[in-house]
C-alpha cells in the first residue's frame, strides 16, 4: 500500500508542474526576473530544476516517513519497481507504429515518461539513505536540549 501511495504522489508531483508539451513550448519570458541575459543552458537547468523539485520533495518526505515507521527503503524501492514496471508493461503493449504521428508520439512518450520516472524515483529513494543518515530522534533530542526559553522582560 505504501508503494502505491508513493507512485500516486510521484505522478501527481510530476504532472502537477505542467504537461510534457509545455517542455517543448517553454516560454522563457517568466525567467526574466531571474536572468537578465538570454542563456539557454541556464534556462534549461532552471526548467529541469522546476520539474525535479516536486519529485525531490516527495521522495525526501516519503523516505523520512518510511524511516519513522521503520520501513526499509530497499523494500519500498522494490515495491515501487514492481508497480512501475507493471505500468510500463501496459504502456509497452499500447505502443503503436501506425496511425497519425500524434498517436505514435503520444504512445512513445507515455512509455518513456513511465520508465524515466521509475529510474529517477528509484535513484532518489536510494540516494536519500546517504543524505539522511541522522537518526531523527537524536536530532529532536538535541534541539530540545539546546533551545532555552528566555523570560519576557
Amino acid at each position: 500500500m505504501q508503494g502505491l501511495i508513493l507512485v500516486i504522489l510521484i505522478k501527481a508531483a510530476f504532472f502537477g508542474t505542467g504537461n510534457i508539451a509545455s517542455l517543448n513550448s517553454f516560454n522563457p519570458s517568466f525567467l526574466r526576473c531571474f536572468i537578465s541575459v538570454f542563456s539557454p543552458f541556464t534556462m534549461t537547468a532552471m526548467l529541469i530544476f522546476k520539474i525535479l523539485l516536486p519529485l525531490l520533495g516527495v521522495t525526501f518526505t516519503y523516505s523520512v516517513i518510511a524511516r519513522l515507521k521503520k520501513i526499509l527503503i530497499a523494500k519500498l524501492s522494490m515495491v515501487l519497481l514492481i508497480i512501475s514496471d507493471t505500468m510500463a508493461l501496459v504502456f509497452f503493449f499500447r505502443l503503436v507504429d501506425e496511425g497519425s504521428w500524434m498517436d505514435i508520439g503520444s504512445s512513445i512518450s507515455h512509455y518513456s515518461v513511465c520508465m524515466l520516472l521509475t529510474v529517477i524515483v528509484y535513484t532518489l529513494l536510494n540516494f536519500t539513505e546517504y543524505l539522511l543518515p541522522l537518526s531523527l530522534s537524536k536530532v529532536a533530542r538535541k534541539e530540545r536540549m539546546t533551545v532555552q526559553c528566555i523570560p519576557w522582560p
